[in-house]
């Protein structure tokens, strides 16, 4: 589960720990305690309790690589944060 003391924030990528088939998902709503995250590899939208959310933050770390949705690669070269995203 995720840790509540995470501040969530609108445009952060999480992996759904139950539902690993929906790919990487997108908070599109942070509202109260509810969660709106998008799940775009599915096109499916879902609610969430904030404090109950069985989710895991996606972040790349500086070196580290990734594929785009499209299948070409990268490589992180450097992160910041700002706004928490």
């Amino acid at each position: 589960m995720s840790d509540t003391a995470t501040p969530y924030s609108v445009g952060q990528r999480w992996l759904s720990e139950t539902e690993t088939e929906q790919g990487l998902g997108l908070i599109t709503q942070v509202s109260g305690r509810m969660l709106t995250i998008l799940f775009p590899a599915t096109d499916e939208v879902r609610h969430y309790a904030a404090a109950e959310a069985p989710l895991a933050r996606y972040q790349l770390l500086a070196d580290e690589q990734g594929q785009h949705a499209d299948g070409w690669y990268f490589r992180v070269i450097e992160v910041t944060q700002q706004h928490g995203i």
